[in-house]
């Protein structure tokens, strides 16, 4: 046994891996089968791990390829003196780009019986695309050359003229490329129908092409026909457009059909907004041609064919752009242009010229062309989208799209029996926004009579859709609201018009909720929501004047007081307290918001999956916060608070002060509430603080007006004030107090939310400390009880207000008897604290030290748990602060808060927040050595680092030698942590001596340096040898540049050669991975931390190497930089394709991207054209390289084709033979009878110990197998592909697929692999072979 003892173990040999794989593929409602997408196998023992990034690699390469060529020719093509030859270099480059990329698609898809891969798929879309290039260009370049050069210029005279050498397009040219342009989307289409497998990408470039070539023209065909529409232009339109959504259709792809759908409707705007110069006969010739392809899209939507759903979405968005259209229209009064149809024509007469308007022409044509779909349920946007684009439309123009509105509508709801109730309630809401945002705009109907009709019509149809329930309450509510926001109502002559409005709004809102009464939860939330935007039209009136009373009807004696808001309120509050039942809470509707924002699905993390929702899941019970929080009783009590709060401050400055003390209305109503509640929870509580914040907010205006206007003695009003809003909180402390605490309803979240609106209500404090102290100590004192220890941390944010200790306050006067400069002790000094609210803080914060100590000793004396103890950071942070409010200078308090900090973590034994206090000791010695910022330069920074570094130092040797562990507890969350102690306090002193910089000649940098270096090589740490290259370079150029050696060119030189020096030791380290793997300097858990480790070591050695080049040579020799980095990344990206490194991917990665983007950058520092122009052809031509090796990398095989099989035979035959590696070859080299003793010896001793294991072990009775489902017997064709299994579901495959599979299987040699079928992350199925 001792010859194993001595040999010497060698690296591991990470297997090449290599992937076979064959790709697969994939808008009409019908349900024929699909062709059976094509099987991913792998071959035994290879991986798809990295296969999506090489394949996607291989794609950005083409694409780097064919622009950064193009790019090249393009400069050189559009450089200056070159004449028509730059089409003809155009026009030779895109087919020959074309024939290049087609070809590659081609030749690969011979081997896989035109399947496509993934990359073959955006290949053939870039052969398209250039295909697409060269037509444009070649047509132009042969009409110049037929026109200027050739004898048969006159037979195509009609296709442009030679005006002073040069070529002069006209509009029939427009002819020769459309017709181009259609005969080559044709011809895509024969193509794309030839392959199979992935085709989308081809297929999306085809159709999008018509639509590009469209876009891409646009200037040039405008000029070409004389800026008019003219019937080439307008047949390219509109021609193109329809072979666009046509080849769309063919795709069979939705996204391609919506977004070909869409953009078809823009392309009329488009060309109408660019052509500026059309005149003003011809302006609209190119928005009239949107006729054309609404009926176009009216009719495909009205297809049977077509999927609904599709449909549905997509009408959306289409009748949105015609809405735009009718827009533009309207606004730059264009003509209806469609060919001998004009509106500007003298045959029409001016009554028709008013009434067929270019936007009531498109209206018309919407409601025609997509009505039969609307018929058959398939464009719930139509409707919709009629009723809200009627704003657009104004005057006369707008009459009889109007009526037509109202007649559609009523027919929509009351006869049409597939109308569903969503579409009629958004129709019925679109009407009446429409009516209300052209009376804002101007584009109402001028004729009075009509407009009043139309306004009753809506009130009217929507009145009676609510009572037929063919709408909703809440589209009722909306439409009567946006007609009386309207002129109509607003503008009216008398005053009470808008009070009829408002209280038939309420009423019918009251109806409602005493219908839903009876009803479910469904008709509570919508008369509740009609309740919400019934009250926010009254607010909205009452705001802006619309409900005022005339002076009139008011007497003097109110003193200013708006019973406008008081009578409001009054009014809500008695009339739907009667139905307190049956309003939601705000609890109940913010449920409502999340069960509607959390959607359809749910997660279920134990099975991975999502389920759709059903009735029971989502009826689950609602949280409620009590009657309290109804929304009818917060806008009563906010509108009585604001009326109460329109009361004239100068009676409050008398003897008639007590008057503010009618305040006592709404925070009677507000008691009457809680003392009516069965249950006071601790949410009832909080929304009870929140309202009296709203409260006493709404007469914050008052009172400040009031406060401003007061010169001498106490603020009496201010005193009145606050014993007003202390009765709230003293009365419902009384009810609780009687009652009992109702302890099932508890919740520390509410409570913390009362507690804090209860600080912000004392802050709001009037008289000078009467509501702020009791506040203040209320809270404190709760929170201190109940340990609410967030609460007590923000207590002190609550002295931010000093309105307490202004001079008309209680407390000011009361001060001023005991100190002898009051103004100098509430004066602020260190952030707001004072001296007098530094002792408050100060006292409050020490309760809670104390407390905190008191806890730590009970844990580690008495050994108790103790839930929810004290804290004591943020404690002692506020104790700093307001003792240095007292205290004439702090620079080092800080300091001696985190010392502090630290021996209070010592202490407790919890050294989790050791880390954070040692980057707290970095800004505590910041803040001392520049006497608190205020002198603050490179040497105080310096000098702050090195101090700090020393000091978690110092820590970090602690813990070295177990000085910080005397007191943590085994089993503590210190005990262990994520990260190591040692570690971050190593790597915060390292990083804190760094930064000392220069100071004392940059001992600190050296220092750390040296102990980096030194934990690197003693310890073995492996991080410290990846970031010694940047630690050695940047010590080298502070010491250089500290001691000022030789100049700043030299010394970039130097520290260049320090990176690339110790970056080249660490790359060529990275390639002896035997050396690596036997040192003893290392400690390896498993093979997997090795191989990262070297591949860290080989990607920091290159990441050096190139910033040395670049820091060495980057400032004075930019380009000769960036060309050697671009050789050294090239020549890493060839070492990564080699078989001896083909599994490190970082190598390919760095290498390839690495090159590409120093290229680029190599081209924006040149500044010839032709040495630019070269450069950008070189990246092209490399990246084309990397293209073709990241293409002969993978390997296609063809379950028919027997060849590829023979090369995968070779290649596990050539795995089988591979010569002996690692332990095998030394033990190989060793003398074979040695060998054999020692095996021997081992079969012996396996003897021994299975003979003993058999004796030790009883032999086991019979047990009756449990049932097991019998297989299958041979399935018949009908059943083919169903699979059975041993869980709870069977599995169902495309018969093809299990063909495929079947003869794979056949073909491929597997001796000692398991044929497996799983499905990929992708959906695609894939035929793995595992070992047994």
């Amino acid at each position: 046994m001792k010859y194993f003892f001595l040999i010497k173990m060698p690296a591991p040999v990470r297997a090449p891996k290599k992937t076979i794989s064959i790709a697969n593929d994939a808008i009409f409602a019908s349900n024929e089968i699909q062709p059976t997408a094509p099987i991913v196998v792998r071959p035994p023992g290879s991986s798809d791990t990295g296969q999506f990034l090489e394949r996607f690699t291989e794609v950005i390469m083409f694409g780097v390829a064919m622009l950064a060529i193009w790019i090249g020719l393009l400069s050189i093509a559009f450089a200056e003196d070159v004449g028509e030859e730059k089409f003809l270099i155009l026009f030779i480059g895109g087919l020959l780009s074309s024939a290049i990329a087609l070809l590659m698609v081609e030749l690969q898809a011979k081997k896989n019986d035109n399947h496509l891969m993934i990359s073959q798929n955006y290949l053939l879309g870039l052969s398209f695309f250039f295909m697409a290039v060269g037509l444009l260009w070649g047509v132009r370049y042969l009409a110049g050359y037929v026109i200027m050069e050739s004898p048969w210029s006159s037979q195509f005279h009609y296709l442009g003229e030679d005006v002073d050498g040069v070529f002069m397009a006209k509009g029939e040219l427009i002819y020769a490329q459309a017709i181009g342009a259609a005969l080559m989307c044709f011809g895509h289409q024969r193509i794309l129908k030839r392959y199979k497998g992935e085709t989308s990408f081809g297929w999306a470039v085809a159709a999008y092409i018509p639509l590009a070539l469209l876009l891409v023209g646009v200037g040039t065909w405008i000029e070409w026909a004389d800026y008019e529409v003219s019937y080439p232009l307008g047949t390219a339109i509109v021609g193109l457009s329809g072979l666009s959504m046509y080849t769309a259709l063919q795709s069979n792809k939705a996204i391609n059909f919506g977004v070909v759908s869409v953009v078809s409707g823009l392309i009329p705007i488009v060309y109408e907004l660019l052509n500026e110069n059309a005149g003003d006969d011809g302006a609209g010739g190119a928005l009239s041609l949107l006729v054309f392809i609404i009926i176009i899209q009216g009719t495909l939507a009205s297809s049977e064919k077509l999927k609904r759903e599709l449909v549905e979405k997509m009408s959306f968005i289409l009748i949105g752009e015609v809405i735009v259209a009718m827009l533009i229209a309207n606004l730059n009064d264009y003509n209806l242009i469609l060919g001998p149809i004009k509106s500007t024509s003298t045959e029409w007469g001016s009554e028709l010229q008013t009434v067929f308007t270019l936007p009531v022409v498109l209206w018309l044509t919407l409601l025609l062309a997509y009505f039969p779909a609307a018929q058959k349920n398939r464009i719930p946007a139509m409707p919709i989208g009629l009723a809200f684009a009627l704003w657009t439309l104004d005057g006369d123009q707008a009459i009889m799209p109007w009526c037509v509105a109202l007649v559609m509508i009523s027919y929509m709801i009351f006869a049409a029996e597939a109308t569903r109730k969503w579409v009629a309630n958004l129709t019925i809401s679109a009407l009446s926004f429409s009516y209300l945002f052209g009376d804002v705009i101007g584009n109402s109907i001028q004729n009075e009579a009509v407009n009043v009709t139309v306004a009753i019509g809506i009130v009217v149809i929507a009145e009676t859709a609510r009572r037929m329930d063919k709408i909703s309450i809440w589209s009722n509510v909306q439409s009567v609201i946006f007609i009386a926001l309207s002129s109509t109502i607003l503008d009216s002559p008398y005053w009470f018009v808008t009070w009829i409005f408002v209280g038939y709004l309420l009423s019918m809102v009251y109806e409602s909720m005493l219908k839903a009464r009876s009803g479910d939860d469904v008709e509570k939330r919508n008369a509740t929501l009609a309740l919400l935007t019934s009250l926010t039209l009254s607010s909205g009136l009452l705001l802006f004047g619309k409900l005022d009373i005339p002076d009139s009807y008011k007497t003097d004696s109110l003193n200013g007081l708006s019973i406008e808001f008081m009578l409001l309120g009054f009014i809500v509050y008695a009339l739907f307290n009667s139905v307190r039942d049956v309003e939601l809470d705000f609890g109940k509707l913010l449920d409502i918001i999340a069960i509607n924002a959390a959607g359809s699905y749910s997660y279920d993390a134990e099975t991975n999956a999502w389920y759709l929702k059903d009735e029971a899941d989502k009826a689950t019970e609602m949280r409620s916060y009590g009657t309290i929080a109804r929304p009818s009783l917060a806008f009563a009590l906010l509108a009585i608070s604001i009326g109460i709060s329109t009361l004239d401050p100068d009676v409050l400055l008398n003897s008639n002060y007590y008057i503010i003390g009618i305040y006592l209305l709404p925070i009677s109503l507000l008691i009457y509430e809680v003392y009516r509640m069965d249950v006071i929870s601790s949410e009832s509580r909080a929304l009870g603080t929140l309202m009296l914040l709203v409260i006493a907010g709404a007469s914050m205006p008052l009172m400040s007006e009031t406060r401003m206007d007061h010169t001498d003695g106490l603020f009496k009003a201010g005193i009145v004030w606050d014993l007003v809003f202390l009765l709230a909180p003293v009365a419902v402390h009384f009810i609780i107090t009687k009652r009992g605490l109702d302890r099932d309803v508890l919740n520390r979240g509410a409570d913390q939310v009362m507690l804090g609106g209860l600080l912000i209500l004392g802050m709001l404090d009037q008289s000078g400390g009467l509501l702020f102290l009791t506040m203040y100590g209320l809270v404190a004192s709760t929170a201190f009880k109940y340990r609410h220890h967030v609460v007590s941390c923000i207590a002190p944010l609550a002295l931010i207000s000093m309105f307490w200790l202004e001079d008309h306050g209680l407390a000011h006067q009361l001060l001023d008897g005991i100190l002898s400069n009051v103004e100098l002790a509430t004066e602020p000094t260190v952030l707001w604290f004072s001296e007098v609210t530094g002792l408050i803080v100060g006292a409050h914060m020490m309760l809670i030290l104390c407390s905190s100590i008191y806890d730590i000793r009970s844990r580690l004396v008495a050994d108790e748990v103790i839930e929810n103890p004290y804290p004591w950071v943020i404690p002692a942070i506020w104790f700093l602060f307001s003792i240095a409010a007292v205290l004439p200078t702090a620079s080092w308090l800080p300091l001696i808060a985190v010392i502090f900090g630290i021996t209070n973590s010592w202490i407790r034994g919890d050294l989790a927040l050791i880390p954070m206090l040692s980057v707290a000791l970095i800004f505590s010695f910041l803040i001392g050595f520049s006497d608190g910022l205020s002198d603050f330069d490179d040497h105080v920074f310096g000098s702050s680092m090195l101090w700090s570094g020393i000091g978690i130092f110092g820590l970090w040797l602690s813990e070295q030698r177990g000085i910080l562990r005397m007191n943590v507890k085994e089993g503590s969350n210190s005990f262990e942590m994520d990260l190591p102690l040692e570690a971050q306090l190593r790597f915060l002193a390292m990083a804190s001596l760094l930064l000392s910089f220069n100071v004392f000649g940059g001992i600190g940098m050296i220092a750390a340096s040296a102990w980096a270096t030194q934990d690197a090589f003693q310890k073995g740490n492996k991080i410290s040898i990846l970031f010694l290259p940047l630690l050695h370079g940047l010590t080298v150029g502070n010491e250089l540049s500290t001691f000022e050696i030789a100049d700043e060119a030299m010394r970039n030189i130097l520290v260049g050669s320090v990176f690339f020096i110790e970056g080249l030791v660490l790359v060529i380290y990275s390639s002896k991975t035997d050396l690596i793997y036997d040192s003893k300097l290392f400690d390896w858990e498993n093979d997997e931390e090795f191989f990262n480790f070297v591949e860290y070591m080989g990607f920091a050695g290159v990441v050096s190497a190139l910033t040395g080049v670049l820091y060495g040579l980057g400032e004075n020799q930019t380009e000769l930089a960036l060309f050697i980095t671009t050789a050294l990344l090239t020549g890493l990206a060839i070492t990564g394709f080699d078989s001896k490194h083909s599994h490190v991917r970082w190598r390919r990665a760095l290498g390839v991207y690495g090159s590409m983007i120093t290229l680029i950058i190599l081209f924006n520092q040149i500044d010839e054209v032709i040495y630019r122009s070269l450069t950008i052809v070189l990246m092209g031509l490399l990246a084309l390289g990397y293209g073709f090796i990241y293409q002969q990398r993978r390997h296609t095989i063809d379950v028919r084709d027997t060849e590829e099989v023979h090369e995968l035979n070779t290649w596990i035959e050539e795995a089988e033979v591979t010569p002996a590696k690692g332990l095998m070859a030394k033990v190989e080299g060793t003398d074979k009878s040695e060998v054999v003793e020692v095996i021997e010896t081992v079969e012996e001793a396996a003897e021994e110990v299975v003979e003993k294991i058999a004796k030790a072990v009883p032999v086991p009775k019979p047990v009756k197998a449990d049932p097991m489902r019998t297989p299958m017997r041979t399935p018949t064709r009908k059943n083919e592909g169903y699979i059975e299994t041993l869980q709870s579901f069977d599995v169902r495959m495309p018969p093809e697929a299990i063909e495929q599979i079947k003869r794979t299987i056949e073909m491929t040699p597997h001796e000692g692999f398991n044929p497996v079928v799983r499905v990929n992350l992708l959906g695609q199925i894939v035929l793995d072979f595992e070992p047994k």
